[in-house]
């Protein structure tokens, strides 16, 4: 019998009602962004390179070798796109266009005697289907400029975090 009284209190005790939400610890925070460009210096103490460009529903990740920082400028552009140094137009699709150009930074590494392609991946990232971000697009790797158009469902505040891990161009979701 005595082993029956203790269960009893230690089972009672455990069943608390965990389900409850305090309202108030629940807030969203905004979106904290803009339309107009943005820009930073580089970092960089040499042509940062490119090794992956990741796209997610509301952002786009540019990831460069050993953590380099290159210099970058985002801003909302009218097409045509057009593509650097050959000048030939580029559809992106979407109905507003971030283009980002990254300097001095490339996909290709030129400083040995043979050229080291370090970003391998395809020119043309489609959006996860479903999101603002519709697809990224390379428009240019020429003269330690690289340049990238983010097709977005709608034009919408944006933000440019920056740090070793990439830099990460996001958009506030629709």
């Amino acid at each position: 019998m005595r082993r029956g009284l203790l269960v009893l209190p230690l089972l009672l005790f455990g069943c608390g009602d965990d389900d409850t939400v305090d309202a108030t610890a629940t807030t969203t925070t905004p979106f904290e962004g803009a339309t107009t460009p943005t820009s930073s210096a580089s970092s960089a103490t040499s042509v940062a390179l490119l090794v992956d460009v990741e796209v997610t529903a509301s952002s786009v990740t540019f990831t460069f070798e050993e953590g380099a920082v290159p210099g970058f400028e985002v801003a909302y552009v009218e097409p045509p796109v057009r593509e650097d140094g050959s000048g030939e137009r580029v559809e992106v699709d979407g109905a507003a266009i971030l283009l980002v150009r990254f300097e001095p930074a490339a996909g290709v590494d030129l400083a040995g005697e043979d050229f080291r392609p370090t970003y391998i991946g395809p020119e043309r990232l489609p959006g996860p289907g479903s999101g603002v971000v519709v697809e990224a697009v390379r428009i240019g790797d020429f003269e330690a400029n690289l340049t990238w158009a983010i097709g977005l469902d709608a034009e919408a505040p944006f933000r440019v975090d920056a740090g070793a891990d990439g830099i990460t161009v996001s958009v506030a979701p629709g």
